[in-house]
């Protein structure tokens, strides 16, 4: 029972790493390649779990890089006896073995802020730069013990590495603290222009990383990305945001006098709905939002057009879309009234399932927002008799 006991004591289990914890983690390497390929210059190719965690090449330097999401605040991933720390080391060690003739960089980095206190060896091995801090590492790294039989295998292997080896790993290795990754450290890496929802764009950005680089996994490619891919995706995606953001103005902002209304009472389009023969009651209201609704459609049409940010090609395919749907409408109601039904009151029908606050056409391949500008059109059309509402209209004027 008392071995028992001892043995209990002494041979503490490993803790199990959470789902969450590996989730975190996992995230955290797609923010710093996210954050690499933002601040990084022209050229770069950036790579996640190729060489390392997150790895960059430009110029013939290659940046290695060690990346330890932690949950719990001040706590250092990278303490003198972790296997993350010994682990790194065997890593870069094992890379510059492999390209004696290598420029490499290497970095751990961490969201955690790791404390200098107590002879950090992270932090001396960062530190150091000269010929004799670096040998100072050596001799630290070497002089470190461990009871934990894994820990110590991995550090056998860094120890039993040549003088020249370990000296290019620690001369070349720099810890970055506090690389939280949250949202504001992104957006300001990302520099989106102004007038953009950066929130809405960061998360397009975020969407986007993860995508490319597991399309490339499911095809046997590394996860590497350029430099000029993001630069192209994330003016792609700026300039997209721009076109939903100006496509049409709110209707109050869209001013109609009542000077303006009063020169399209004579409009066909106006014709064309007395002609199905409203009640009284609503005819005259009905005629009023007609008309204001055609007049913000021209503006904005013309608006639009003016600015370059909608082409006559994409008006023809907005004005094709709300015809099409139109001749449904029409067909429809054709075919299914009842037979003692007034071709006025199918006209009726017709034009309020067509003129409906509740449809908005597409324009550009993007949604609208604002029900004017489909209504508008379909008035602009009815003004043409491109469109009908009463079933006889052409032979009835």
């Amino acid at each position: 029972m008392t071995a028992t006991l001892q043995q209990n004591k002494t041979t503490k289990p490993k803790k199990k790493r959470s789902a969450a914890d590996s989730a975190a983690g996992y995230d955290y390497q797609f923010q710093r390649m996210l954050w690499h390929l933002a601040t990084s210059s022209p050229g770069t190719l950036v790579g996640i779990e190729t060489d390392d965690d997150v790895s960059s090449t430009k110029n013939g330097v290659t940046t290695l890089e060690q990346d330890k999401f932690v949950r719990k605040a001040k706590t250092n991933p990278f303490g003198n006896k972790s296997e993350n720390l010994w682990k790194t080391l065997q890593i870069w060690i094992e890379r510059v073995t492999q390209t004696p003739s290598g420029n490499f960089r290497f970095l751990f980095a961490t969201n955690s802020k790791v404390k200098r206190e107590g002879g950090s060896l992270v932090w001396m091995i960062s530190d150091a730069e000269d010929e004799e801090t670096v040998k100072n590492c050596v001799t630290a790294l070497r002089n470190t013990k461990s009871s934990d039989k894994a820990i110590l295998q991995i550090m056998d292997s860094v120890k039993g590495a040549v003088d020249a080896i370990l000296e290019t790993v620690i001369k070349n290795a720099k810890i970055v603290e506090g690389a939280t990754m949250d949202d504001a450290v992104l957006v300001e890496a990302l520099e989106f222009p102004t007038g953009i929802d950066e929130a809405v764009l960061l998360n397009v950005m975020r969407g986007w990383i993860r995508s490319i680089v597991m399309n490339k996994w499911a095809t046997g490619e590394p996860g590497i990305v350029s430099r000029q891919q993001f630069i192209d995706a994330k003016n792609r995606y700026c300039e997209k945001q721009k076109k939903i953001k100006q496509i049409e103005r709110p209707w109050r902002e869209v001013l109609v006098s009542e000077e303006d209304k009063g020169n399209y009472i004579s409009n066909i389009f106006v014709e064309q709905i007395l002609a199905v023969n409203m009640p009284e009651e609503i005819a005259s209201d009905e005629i009023e939002h007609a008309i204001e609704d055609y007049i913000r459609f021209s503006t904005e049409n013309s608006r639009l057009l003016n600015a370059g940010e909608i082409t006559d090609e994409e008006w023809c395919t907005f004005f094709d879309h709300l015809k099409n749907r139109w001749r449904s409408i029409r067909s429809r109601n054709i075919a299914v009234v009842q037979q003692n039904s007034s071709r006025e009151e199918i006209g009726r029908r017709i034009y309020f399932e067509t003129v409906s606050q509740d449809y908005k056409a597409p324009l550009d391949g993007q949604p609208t927002t604002e029900s004017y500008l489909t209504n508008g059109g379909y008035h602009c059309l009815a003004d043409e008799v491109s469109v009908r509402w009463h079933p006889d209209f052409t032979n009835i004027q």
